[in-house]
């Protein structure tokens, strides 16, 4: 599977006298995680007058001849962020033939590395059980990755890049999303289903799964994150201007190695996951999609 590019390091903003040169510059490198802050004003003569790019305290209304109170600053200063499944809600990995991951719970940290990518982020599903049904009923098996403690599923450390998941009439307008993978491995999620018949089975995912995210407001509040999916299709399976980027499963049936399953070719179905996750960032932080 050919991985998108990485982005790496900040976006430079550079103030320009000529507002359209302003503009197009800072549009490049939307969308961005960063902060949109109030400028120092000056006093000239008897009037405060301001040099920021911006005239609304979310940097998506641009200032004319840079007279506005607000720049926009790419990155996050404080980078550590933590986030949990919201209280009443389950998180299902589904499976198009209606095979089932349910878990009661989920938690994840992670940080913002560049304007675009939070990294080093695992996520641990708890409560997990494997769902397969065999006529009308339906049989359970609690569902761990290896080395985690019964019912709890660890992810390796995993990159999700910020996106524009749906165009709006304008780019302030635009619905934005995260896509997260595993960072080094295309088999970023792997468990096995222990006591299934005689053998363990292996449950193994591959792919993005993609979670929307608030756009343009800067808030110390915390973030919702919703991932969507019906009957093993996810709602969003790309960003709008990229490929598109399934989330995939296949079960190793039986006592063969995995690796023979994978070899065959043509064994993975297509997966999705729902999950609504709560972030809550260390400092105040915006998905800005005009900037």
């Amino acid at each position: 599977m050919t991985k998108r590019l990485k982005v790496t390091g900040f976006a430079l903003v550079v103030y320009v006298a000529a507002s359209v040169l302003a503009a197009a510059s800072a549009q490049a490198q939307a969308p961005e995680f960063g902060r949109c802050e109030k400028v120092a004003g000056e006093m000239v003569g008897r009037q405060t007058v301001y040099h920021g790019a911006y005239r609304n305290q979310a940097c998506t209304k641009a200032s004319p001849k840079v007279k506005g109170r607000y720049e926009w600053f790419p990155g996050v200063v404080k980078a550590h962020f933590t986030a949990m499944s919201e209280p009443g809600t389950k998180v299902l990995f589904e499976i198009v033939d209606g095979k089932k991951i349910s878990c009661t719970g989920e938690t994840d940290s992670g940080e913002y590395t560049t304007p675009k990518l939070e990294q080093n982020v695992v996520f641990t599903f708890t409560g997990c059980n494997f769902e397969e049904r065999s006529g009308v009923e339906l049989l359970t098996y609690s569902a761990s990755s290896e080395g985690a403690k019964e019912g709890e599923i660890v992810t390796e450390p995993t990159e999700c890049e910020l996106g524009v998941v749906g165009k709006g009439a304008t780019p302030a307008m635009d619905k934005l999303g995260l896509s997260c993978a595993e960072e080094r491995e295309f088999m970023w999620l792997k468990w096995k289903v222990r006591g299934y018949i005689a053998y363990e089975y292996e449950l193994c995912l591959r792919g993005w799964w993609f979670l929307t995210t608030k756009a343009n407001s800067m808030s110390t509040s915390p973030t919702t994150l919703k991932s969507m999916q019906s009957k093993g299709v996810q709602k969003i399976e790309r960003f709008v201007e990229g490929p598109p980027e399934p989330l995939e499963a296949t079960l190793n049936r039986g006592p063969e190695p995995l690796e023979a399953t994978r070899n065959r070719g043509g064994s993975f179905e297509k997966a999705g996951l729902a999950l609504t996750s709560v972030q809550t960032n260390e400092e105040a932080v915006e998905a800005n999609s005009a900037a």
